[in-house]
This record gives structure tokens, sequence and C-alpha cells, in this order.
């Protein structure tokens, strides 16, 4: 396995799941014996101004209004409104495209244009601008491109776009041609194109590339060239060197004449997401490629709660800046576009063709999501109401406590550290044929804290089951013998990232507490790991759950699906768990309710399912619903 298979491996193992983590607040206590001058019945400094403060602050608190929910159509029948609703909004930006299209055949400049339609949607906007420049370079380059098969592909696509609405996607268009060139360079290029350019061979590499008898305008135009993929799979690898290489060779792909064009700054950001550390950045090689890269134009990132790649772009942006390097970057939910008046009349006129009954559902369905996205809190949003009986049932209800006493948190980001830690461990495995020589012992050696050296045993353990294809229970037992322990903090971390099997060896030798075996049963029921759950509900029979925490059966409710997968050893099975809680069910409590409450609304498929495996799910009366998520940034975990 090369460099870069070996980093894709990584990248998709950390990004499939995310790291659960816990958070322990010590909240203040007193010392026994210890009493507040209110308890000892004496007046405390201060009462009267914390009085007439606390009467202030109720005064500026929001009252919530409490309403019932309009329940007239069901959650199907809204899912029904909503796909009549996107089919709809399809068909009129297939009209707005088309209008579009002839309004730049016309003769309406193409940035005009471009900006007009990132008014309601950047994306839009930068979509349409990227595929005519790729449209146009594509047709520049008709006599190269028809000699291949993959070529004439493309200029077919090219040829046949925006005849009528069917083919005005715009989405699809764009995708279609990328990947037609894109199969063009790997029939081209069949021994470079899936590979990062080995260090020091970049001039191997250049050399190649320029004696396939491409034409240079090809090799330099943004919409056509080969080589940021190569520019992307070299950061991917943190090879600069050859980054910088490329840049220098191919100098016009540094140019950008608009931020909808901007995407090599975006490639980099994104080729620079597992590589980039503190230590990388604060290197003479780093500062001299970041010299070089064109930051007039801005890069508009999406929101990463919208995309994936946009959130590992804004990772980097911050690591960036926390070191001192200045990133020309803006957000589609922010960026201001100014576009002119006649264009944004004659794109806006095209009419929908949505009925007027659907339109009333479509209408309805808003005013009930509005009402559960009213009724979900955080500790911040609780804060801004005044007390009343059912504000004071959220404050103090288990969904809080479980808030205020252990949080589990899905992060799909990578800590910042963590790259410092994959990248001896990639390095290792890539000089590595027998996995059983691997260096373990050195590399664990190199670890600065006993966290560092448990996540390296952890991480080792999945990378090298996946990358010599061994059990990872085998990886693991071989690596105790070499020595290799990780803390229980740690492990606790790696629930639901390492195969179940290895996750229970290792947890087998940790003296846990209660409250941890609580926090694992919980996350392994609100993950739906089967093999785990089982495990911890066997060796402790007896655990107890009060009326006022929340229990697995909880979170199993909420997660609730049929149907089972296994990815990189860890078996997903929600069924399974709910089937295993079930075999000593007690009461339903309000929680419960709610829970089940939410499943029914929002995704009721899996309701029904549900209750046709378990009958005494059924709601008759649903309890007074709400719901709490622990991270303001976050929907409801508990």
């Amino acid at each position: 396995m090369n460099k870069t298979q070996i980093t894709l491996a990584i990248a998709a193992i950390l990004g499939i799941v995310g790291a659960l983590t816990i958070l322990s607040p010590s909240p203040t206590t007193l010392e026994p014996g210890n009493t507040t001058a209110l308890e000892s019945g004496q007046d405390a400094p201060g009462d009267t101004a914390d009085t007439i403060t606390e009467a202030n602050r109720q005064t500026q608190l929001l009252t919530f209004e409490d309403s019932p929910l309009e329940t007239s159509l069901s959650a199907v029948e809204c899912l029904r409104a909503a796909g009549l609703g996107a089919d709809a909004d399809y068909k009129q930006q297939q009209q707005r495209t088309l209008m579009a299209w002839q309004l730049y055949q016309q003769g309406e400049p193409l940035l005009d244009i471009a900006d007009a339609l990132a008014v309601d949607d950047f994306d839009k906007g930068r979509d349409f601008y990227r595929f005519v420049k790729l449209r146009e370079a594509v047709l520049t380059a008709e006599s190269f491109l028809s000699r291949s098969g993959p070529g004439r592909e493309v200029l077919k696509t090219a040829n046949g776009v925006f005849q009528l609405p069917a083919t005005s996607d715009l989405a699809d268009n764009l995708s279609a041609m990328e990947i037609g060139i894109g199969r063009l360079w790997k029939t081209q290029f069949p021994n470079l194109w899936n590979r990062a350019p080995d260090k020091g061979d970049i001039d191997v590499y250049i050399s190649q590339i320029r004696g396939a008898s491409v034409p240079s305008e090809i090799l330099e135009n943004h919409y056509l060239s080969p080589i940021p993929r190569f520019y992307l799979a070299s950061l991917k690898v943190g090879d600069l060197t050859s980054a910088t290489t490329l840049l220098d060779t191919f100098p016009s792909l540094l140019q950008s004449d608009a931020a909808y064009e901007n995407q090599l700054m975006y490639n980099t950001l994104i080729g620079l997401h597992l590589e980039i550390t503190e230590t990388l950045v604060r290197t003479e090689a780093f500062t001299r490629f970041w010299e070089k890269l064109p930051q007039a134009q801005p890069v508009v990132l999406s929101s990463a709660s919208k995309m994936r790649r946009g959130g590992r772009a804004i990772r980097t942006v911050k690591i960036l800046e926390e070191q001192g390097f200045s990133v020309h970057v803006a957000y589609t939910d922010s960026y201001d576009v100014t576009a002119r008046q006649d264009l944004l009349q004659q794109l806006g006129n095209i009419g929908s063709t949505l009925d007027e009954d659907t339109r009333a559902r479509l209408k309805q369905c808003e005013q009930q999501q509005a009402w559960f996205d009213a009724r979900r809190f955080n500790p911040e949003k609780l804060a801004q109401y005044r007390d009343s009986p059912f504000m004071d049932k959220v404050k103090n209800s288990p969904e809080i406590r479980y808030c205020d006493e252990k949080i589990w948190s899905s992060d799909t980001s990578l800590p910042s550290q963590m790259n410092e830690l994959i990248a001896p461990l990639r390095d290792a495995m890539q000089q590595t044929t027998d996995w059983q020589q691997y260096p373990v012992g050195t590399l664990l050696a190199q670890a600065s804290s006993e966290e560092d050296r448990s996540y390296m045993v952890l991480l080792s353990n999945t990378f090298l089951a996946l990358n010599f294809n061994m059990p990872s229970l085998e990886v693991a037992q071989w690596l105790k013998q070499q020595g290799a322990q990780p803390d229980r903090k740690t492990l606790l971390a790696m629930l639901g990232q390492l195969d179940s099997t290895a996750w229970l060896f290792w947890a087998n030798d940790m003296a846990w507490t209660d409250k941890e075996i609580k926090a694992i049963a919980l996350a392994a029921a609100q993950i739906g790991e089967p093999r785990v759950y089982e495990s911890i509900s066997g060796s402790h029979p007896n655990l107890e759950w009060r009326d006022d925490e929340l229990d697995p059966l909880y979170f199993a409710i909420k997660s609730f699906s049929t149907g089972s997968f296994t990815m990189f050893g860890v078996e997903i099975d929600r069924e399974r768990v709910m089937n295993t809680l079930e075999q000593n069910s007690g009461g339903l409590k309000e929680h419960h309710l709610r829970a089940l409450f939410e499943l029914q609304h929002r995704k009721p498929t899996a309701y029904e399912e549900l209750i046709n495996l378990y009958p005494r799910f059924t709601l008759s009366t649903a309890s007074e619903y709400f719901a709490v998520s622990c991270d303001s940034g976050k929907r409801a975990e508990g």
C-alpha cells in the first residue's frame, strides 16, 4: 500500500464515525460541615444587589409561548409534500439555468450572470461560472480531446447541454465533464494518476507529463489541466517540495480572476487537512510555499454543517490563522454579492410548477417544523427564558442532567494534535512489509504524553489491521505483547472507531468505575454497537438507572433503525441492541415518550418499524415534548 492509499485509509477511518469524547465538568461542591451564609441564617454580602440583578434579568427574559402541535398532516404526508416541493424547485432551477445560459448567449457578461445567480445561492453562481469556463476550454481543446474516447465523451457533453430544460442541470453537467476529464487523464497517465509524486521524484513526473504530447495551453488551463490533481495529492502527504515545484513549473494555474474560480486555494486548504500541524507551518518550506499562493480573490467556503469538505477547509484556515498566516476567506452564508437588478428580475420571474394545495401543505409542515424547533433547547437557549411550569420541567429534566454531568459529543473534525500522531505511524507503515516488524516500541517511545502514547496504540491497531488485512484482535494481542497499552480515557474516546472485538479486548484489562460503565453503555446504545453493549450489560447485570437520568433505552429509541452494517470492524446493528434491551424491559418514562414522539415525527418509517417489532412502544398520548442538545452547535443528543 503506497503512501497516498494509507493517507486515504486514515482519512476514511477517522471521518466515518467521528471521535467520541467525554467531558466531565466538576460542579462546585461544599465540603461536609461547611455551609453558606444563607444556610446558616445569616445575610450574605451582596444579597440585595443580587436580588435586584435577578429581577432585572427576569424582566429581560423571553416568555415561552406554549401551543399544541397541529397534527392534521402526518410526518409521511410532510415527506411527500417536501418531495413534490423539491421536484418543483428542481424544475424551476433548470428553467433558471436555461435562461441564464440564453442571457449569456445574447451577450450578457458571464460574471454579471453568475452574480445574479449567487445572490440567492452562492454555489449556483459559482457552478454556472465554472461550467461556462470549463465548456469553453473543452471546445477550444477539441482537436486534442477528439483523439481519445474519454475526450470525445467530454465534447459530446459540452455540445449537448442547454438545449432543453431537461439538459440544463448545472451540477450534473459540470460533474459529467469533470469526471470525463478525469477519465481522459487517467488513460493518458495510467502510472501517475492515482499516486502522489514520490518525494524527490517530482521532476520525473513533470518530465513524463511534458513528454506526453499534451499541448502546453491545456497543461496551463485552470479547468482542463491534470496538474491540480498531482498538486492536491502532494499536499495530502505533506510533500511541500513537490507542490511548490508544480506551482513554479505551471505558474498560470495561480491566476484567479473571480472568487468563483479560486479552486487552487480551495484545493490547498482541503489538501492540507490531514497534514497541517503547528510544526509544519513553522518551517521555512511552508512559508515559501504559502507566499506563492494567490489571495487577491477570497476562497468562499460553505459552512461545515452543509459540507464536510468545507469543514476540513475551515479547520485548516483556523490552524493557519492561529500561526499568524493570513487567509483570504469568506463564507457562503455571509458573502455579499452585488448583482444587476435587471438580471435579478429576469431570472426571478420564472414561476413554480407547484400547485396551491401542495403549497398549503408545505406551509403547514413548515409550521410543524417550527413547533419542534421552538422546543429544542441547549443550555444557552434555556437561559434566555423566564421561569414557567414548562421551562421548569425542561430545566429539571433527565436530558439537562445528562448535559450537566456527562456529555458525549460527536466531532467529525480531527483534533489538531492528531495529525502529529498520524504522520510517524503512516511513515512507519510505508516502510513496513511484514506487520509484525512494525516498530511500535520506537514509535511509542517518541510520544510526548501518555495520552499521545495511548492514541498511537489504538490507531496502530486500526491501521495495521486495515493495511495488512489482519484480524484486529490478532493485531491487538500482538501489540500487547510488545508492551503497548492504552489508557481508559483514550479507549472511551475511541468507542465507535476501533473494531468492536479489539475494543473489548483492551477494555477487559481496565478497572472501570460505575460511572464509566454507564458511559460505555449509553454510548454503545447510541451508536448501535451490539457487541460492546451486550458485553457491558452482560458483565454488569445489576446496573441501575434512576428515574432522573437518561438510560440506554432512551438513546436506542432516538437512533433506532433496522438493518445492520460493518465498517472497518465497527459493527452497527441498532435493532440487535434494542432486542437486548427488551429482554429485560422496564416501564416507559417521560423521557422515553419524548424520544418516541420525536422518532414518530422525525423518522416515521423507523417508528413504524419499531412498533411493529415492539408494540409496547406505540404512542397513544404524548408526553409534553421538548428536546435538549448539550452543545449549542449540535442537534439534540440527549
